[in-house]
């Protein structure tokens, strides 16, 4: 019945208009939001479940709406992407390869314009920040981020959008990944994300250029795996080729205000539902594990103490008298023999 109902809503929201649906009139902005807003309520439980056959529909019916235009949304998009790159389990395998087929024709189609690959590269930075904050175990936690930032690189390149991507696209997406990683470069951030920028292709004389530059520069001195010091070493010498390239690099450079660009981005950060609901988790399950093992070393009520008598019993054995008394023993013992 569940199923049934959830393709029955794909349907008609494929079929008529979200103004129709929501009586919202003529106003169109408000109601887009709403219906964003609704299908991210009613669709993200059902992403977030297991394998099956309404995960299944749900992705694909989401997916569908996203082709058709009727709704936009990055959370509910990066969710798409962490379903194609996540681990498939022996528990439901077949539909498993079938929903990652489908999304893969999906995500191809969606390469062809610069709007939708402008959404897709949106959508790479939510997903990015739910696989980083992942619990142990989990299926979010399987999906490699190398890989999934590839992807999204090759959708959004300006030739596999016929040409029509803006080139800013791939210039933000690095700034934001450098942003994230400088905000912590001891932790995952800072030892997976510079991986990935390499794969990012960077405009000539871009307006962000300068102010990537100096993320670049900070995160170096603060990285410690070398790994990841060695690509970001690459990328910051395209960063630097790209804007000598440029006919900015001849004018003067505007300073970048390197606190304020952090200070904006971690703003923007905290407020990332997905990322808040996953901390929120790991907090919980960590004070959990905390209690846990507090119950552990604190001893029970009505518990019997330690056998501590046992103890200086048996090291009373190991004392001079008692050795002496049996060396006297043996000693009798040869005698009467």
């Amino acid at each position: 019945m569940q199923l049934e109902a959830l393709r029955a809503c794909v349907d008609l929201l494929l079929l008529h208009s979200p103004e129709a649906l929501l009586g919202n009139g003529g106003e169109a902005a408000a109601s887009s939001t709403t219906l964003e807003v609704e299908l991210s309520q009613l669709l993200t439980p059902l992403l977030q479940g297991p394998p099956g056959a309404l995960r299944t529909a749900a992705a694909c019916g989401l997916a569908r709406l996203l082709h058709a235009g009727r709704t936009r949304s990055s959370t509910l998009l990066a969710r798409l992407l962490l379903i194609h790159f996540e681990e498939v389990t022996t528990n439901d395998a077949a539909s498993s390869e079938e929903l990652r087929q489908f999304l893969s024709v999906f995500f191809a189609a969606a390469s062809g314009s610069a709007a939708a690959a402008a959404d897709v590269a949106a959508a790479a930075l939510p997903a990015v920040r739910t696989v980083l904050a992942a619990a142990p175990g989990s299926a979010d936690a399987s999906v490699q981020l190398e890989p999934l930032v590839n992807f999204v690189a090759a959708l959004t390149r300006p030739e596999a959008a016929g040409g029509n991507a803006a080139p800013e696209v791939h210039e933000e997406l690095a700034l934001a990944l450098c942003c994230e990683a400088a905000l912590e470069p001891d932790e995952k951030e800072g030892r997976l994300l510079p991986r990935c920028l390499p794969q990012l292709v960077l405009p000539a004389g871009g307006a962000r250029l300068a102010a990537l530059a100096a993320v670049v520069t900070k995160l170096e001195k603060a990285l410690t795996d070398k790994v990841a010091l060695k690509k970001l070493g690459e990328f910051a010498s395209e960063v630097d080729r790209k804007r000598a390239a440029g006919e900015a690099a001849e004018a003067a450079e505007e300073e970048v205000d390197l606190g304020a660009l952090l200070s904006a981005h971690e703003a923007l950060r905290r407020a990332d539902p997905e990322l808040a609901a996953a901390r929120d988790a790991e907090g919980s399950r960590a004070r959990d594990e905390d209690a846990d093992e507090e119950r552990r070393a604190t001893p029970r009520k009505g518990a019997p103490p330690p056998r501590a008598g046992r103890k200086r019993l048996a090291k009373s054995k190991a004392t001079p008298a008692r050795v002496g008394l049996e060396l006297d023993e043996n000693a009798t013992a040869n005698e009467v023999a």
